[in-house]
Parts: structure tokens; sequence; C-alpha cells
């Protein structure tokens, strides 16, 4: 299990990182600790995955979704939900933000950045090394640079959730493994956490990671499946 102790947890990543099914199971990992969570949707700028598809669930499981109205949902302005101010009350509990994938993205939360710094926060960044945009140390690097200039905040740990979809391996989670470790030599981040499907997870040797390994559920499905 992978906890955070800051109250506000931003989660952003490039599009494919698996970000929001990040987001979404490390909600899940957080209501089961008994904390009041709420999970904001910030990714509004051309979305692929968005969290508030898995509203109703995450509702059911005692997780409060903030997301754009349904009628700003197809609109080709993005609007921003007045609940996300409620989030910077202590009385709120942990929040949890799922951001967009890339500068215009991550620009979103800039709007918020006095909020965010007064309350603080962490901001972790999901790699996926199987993404071109992400699968070198120097690219890895640039981006969190888009993403620090687009936001005005600071990235402060690292998640390796590398994937294929339906087609991961121990392999993949490997590899994403060694290149998130050379991010965090870089850049001091640290590296929280290599994610894994919990079918992948039972064939990974613990021993050979340094960091933990975070199982997670796919709740994220394409329109198809």
């Amino acid at each position: 299990m992978v906890h955070d102790s800051s109250r506000i947890t931003i989660i952003a990543g490039h599009y494919g990182s698996g970000k929001t099914e990040f987001a979404v199971n490390f909600a899940y990992s957080e209501v089961s600790l008994e904390n009041k969570v709420t999970l904001v949707d910030l990714d509004i700028v051309n979305p692929y995955f968005c969290s508030r598809e898995q509203e109703l669930p995450l509702k059911n499981a005692g997780i409060e979704v903030i997301a754009p109205s349904p009628q700003c949902r197809l609109s080709d302005v993005p609007a921003l939900p007045a609940e996300v101010a409620k989030i910077f009350s202590p009385e709120s509990g942990k929040a949890i933000l799922d951001v967009g994938g890339d500068g215009a993205g991550a620009k979103v939360l800039s709007r918020y950045m006095p909020q965010l710094t007064a309350c603080g926060y962490d901001m972790w960044l999901v790699l996926n090394a199987n993404r071109p945009q992400t699968a070198e140390l120097e690219k890895a690097l640039e981006y969190i640079d888009v993403i620090q200039t687009s936001s005005r905040l600071k990235v402060t740990g690292i998640v390796n959730n590398t994937h294929l979809c339906g087609f991961t391996s121990a392999d993949d989670v490997k590899k994403g493994s060694q290149l998130a470790h050379e991010v965090s030599k870089a850049t001091g981040l640290p590296l929280i956490c290599s994610t894994a499907p919990k079918a992948i997870a039972q064939k990974l040797c613990r021993e050979e990671f340094d960091e933990p390994i975070f199982e997670i559920d796919i709740h994220m499905k394409k329109p198809w499946e």
C-alpha cells in the first residue's frame, strides 16, 4: 500500500502513462485507510481516460468526486468546477487531483497555485517507460520541466507505472523501475512506488525493487472493452 501524508496529492502524467488509473487506485487505497477522500477530476483539456467515468463506483466506495458538470463536459471551453475550492479547507480530508497530461492540461493547476502552496501538497509524476514521450531520461526530465513551468508548482515524487495495457509483463515493470530510478537520481525526487496489475505483481521478485510495489486493479476500460 502507498500512502501520502500530505493532505493534497496531485497526480500528473503524460498521455498513456496511466495517471488516471493510478489516481483512481490511489483513491481506493486512501479510503481503505478510513480517510475522508475526494477525487478531483481536473483532466479537462483533451482527455482520453477520465476519472469521472468511474464516478458511481467511486461514490459507492465512499469517495467524493468533483468533476465538470455534464453540461460542461461536451463544451469547447473547459470549465473548472466551483466545488474545487472546498478541498482547501482542512475539514475536507484527503484530496487527490487528477490533472491533464501536457503543459496545457497542467496549466489548470496554476489557478490554484496560491491555495495549494498555502495548504501544502505533493505532486507525483506518473511515468510510463513504454511511451516515446518519456521513454528516455532526457525526455522525462524535459517533461518534468514542462509540467512545473505550466503549473507553477514543483513535482515532489515519481511513480513508475510502465505498462502495455493488456500486454503488460513483469519485464515492463522492471524496465520502468530502472528509468524511474534514473530520473530520481537526476532530480533528487523520491521514487514513490512501482505499480503493477495484481496478476503481474505476483510474478515480481520484490527483492529486486528498492521501492514499494503498488498493486492496482484495472478500472479504466476502452469503449469497446
